[in-house]
């Protein structure tokens, strides 16, 4: 892969109201629950912050650019599922740093472009993003949270209806979920989109899709600049997510009774008192 990178000028005092309006509406269709949240230190490595992830923590994320994951389950219900492609590491390893870009050009986009064409072809919206370092993720985002088990039974079909549950060689796919059950509280988190990865130093973002289902060379930015800044609300702006019964119609899969009903407010408030200590 050659990526391209951006030429446009850094923003030097991004609009506010922008930000807002980017930042409020990565919190409504992103974060499964708000009561902890990862950050990305220098190294690459993430820890856990066991404090609320509000729309001002992913407004400061976006303002210093800094890299903030949200996690996935909240009482057993999730609001979105993922599939993130990658190249191995053992793959990374063995080609170097020119080898392996080509591996994504010539092997992993062409996966992605097959799973974007199975969504298309079910009439299933979805959300495109370049992870900002060597890979790619796709976002299938329900209307309110389903239970994790649901999730997990619509992933998996969309897989084995692109195709793509076999062995990949060298790339690999993350589901979020991963299975149908955890004793992870939250599950497993994933960095928001516009994140910027702490190795490559470059912003993930949302990608537009053309009409051939087929995903350009993505481009590299350094910045956060007033054109993607507004690419990226427009996006985000027109997506509309899909209800459960409606994804596991067009899967021919069966719909299963509601999960569990959300906690109290005075249970979550007592449970974040705790955390926050």
């Amino acid at each position: 892969m050659n990526p391209i990178d951006s030429s446009e000028v850094p923003v030097a005092r991004p609009d506010a109201a922008l930000l807002d309006r980017v930042a409020a509406r990565l919190r409504q269709l992103f974060v499964g629950t708000a009561r902890a949240y990862i950050l990305q230190q220098p190294d690459g490595s993430y820890r856990t912050v066991r404090r609320r992830l509000t729309t001002n923590v992913v407004k400061h994320m976006l303002l210093t650019g800094g890299s903030v994951g949200a996690y996935q389950v909240s009482n057993g219900r999730v609001p979105w599922i993922c599939f993130d492609f990658d190249v191995t590491k053992s793959a990374q390893q063995a080609a170097g740093n020119a080898g392996w870009a080509s591996i994504i050009d010539d092997r992993l986009l062409p996966l992605v472009d097959q799973l974007i064409a199975h969504l298309r072809s079910l009439a299933i919206p979805h959300l495109v993003e370049f992870s900002g370092n060597r890979g790619v993720h796709i976002w299938v985002i329900f209307d309110r949270p389903v239970p994790r088990a649901t999730a997990y039974r619509v992933l998996s079909a969309l897989l084995d209806g692109a195709t793509l549950s076999h062995d990949l060689g060298d790339i690999q796919i993350d589901r979020f979920p991963a299975d149908e059950e955890s004793v992870s509280r939250y599950g497993k988190a994933v960095k928001l989109p516009l994140a910027r990865h702490r190795k490559s130093q470059r912003f993930a973002y949302l990608m537009a899709v053309s009409e051939s289902a087929k995903l350009d060379t993505p481009k590299l930015y350094s910045s956060l600049t007033e054109a993607l800044l507004l690419s990226q609300a427009a996006i985000l702006d027109q997506h509309r997510p899909i209800s459960a019964a409606a994804l596991l119609a067009k899967l021919n899969l069966p719909i299963e009774p509601p999960g569990p009903a959300e906690a109290p407010v005075a249970q979550f408030l007592r449970c974040q008192v705790i955390c926050d200590r």
